[in-house]
This record gives C-alpha cells, structure tokens and sequence, in this order.
C-alpha cells in the first residue's frame, strides 16, 4: 500500500460509499474515521464530511479486530503448512535437508500455501474478532479460537522435522514466528 493508493481509495471509494450508507440510512453525513499510523495513511485527507484521526503508535494489535485473531490466525495456519511442506519434502526424499527445501521454496509454494492458511479460518473466528469492539454484529456466543491447539500442531510437526531449532521449539516461540 502507498500513500497515493490509500489516498486514491479514501476519495473515489471509501467516501462516496459512506455517503450513500449515511443517505440510505438517514444519517447525518458527519464522520470519525480511525486509522492507524502506518507511513501509508499519511496523506492529505481533507474532506469537510470527515474528521480523521490516527489511533495511538503501537496500539494496534491491541485494539483492531483484525490483528487480535484473523492474522493471528492466518499466520499460524501459514507456519503450520509451511512446517508440513518442509516435513512431506524430506520425508518424500530423505536426501533433502530443511536448508535444501527451503532453497528450493518458490512464490508458488508460498501463494499455495496462502490460499490453504485462508481457508483454515473459520466464520466463527472471523466473527468472534469483532466482539470486543462491536459485540452488538458478533453472531451466538462465538469467542476467539484457542491458540494452543494450532500451536501445538506447529511444534509437533517442528520436531517430526527434526534438526537445530525444531527439535526442541516451545509455544512462546510460536508468536515470534
């Protein structure tokens, strides 16, 4: 994302669809738009409709639902997969070392296995991360996934692989991944 990108998309799309929900709604076309302070939001937002403010440095993965679960999430699926792939090469050739497979990992490997980690995050986890913000839109009494399963996951197959570093992976050294 750049500036001219974030700028271009905050002026041809994301207002005058705002403007036709607040018509539509009977709301007064009056906004609060929260964003974060990445280099990318820093444009000119002039716009007598909008009032524009950047939340906090380093609040992020504290307050957006995005970052509290959904990219949690994906990531771990991504590591979980990607540990796997590194498993099924060298057990499919037991010549191979983790440092060949990884030299032999491509864009491909890498777009396939994030259109696998998109597809292992379920609905109820896309809905429970709005519920700590906005619990009014969160459908049933969905909460946020537990990680320990999926990282468990991760450190088991880290020691079915084996070698320096893997072999004796603990989960707090999942987050750091």
């Amino acid at each position: 994302m750049t500036a001219a990108l974030f700028q271009d998309w905050f002026f041809q799309h994301f207002v005058p669809e705002v403007k036709v929900y607040t018509e539509k709604n009977n709301l007064g076309f009056k906004i609060l738009f929260l964003i974060d302070n990445v280099p990318a939001h820093s444009c000119n937002f002039e716009h007598p409709n909008f009032r524009v403010e950047f939340l906090p440095p380093n609040t992020t993965s504290l307050i957006q639902p995005l970052d509290q679960g959904i990219i949690y999430t994906f990531k771990a699926n991504y590591i979980k997969r990607a540990f796997k792939k590194i498993f099924d090469d060298t057990e499919e050739n037991d010549s191979l070392t983790i440092s060949q497979v990884w030299k032999q990992f491509n864009i491909r490997d890498c777009l396939n296995i994030i259109a696998s980690a998109i597809t292992d995050i379920k609905k109820s986890t896309l809905n429970a991360c709005w519920k700590s913000i906005c619990p009014s839109i969160v459908l049933g009494n969905n909460n946020i996934e537990s990680r320990e399963p999926i990282n468990m996951e991760i450190i088991n197959i880290a020691r079915s692989i084996g070698g320096e570093g893997l072999e004796d992976l603990a989960i707090n050294e999942i987050d750091k991944l």
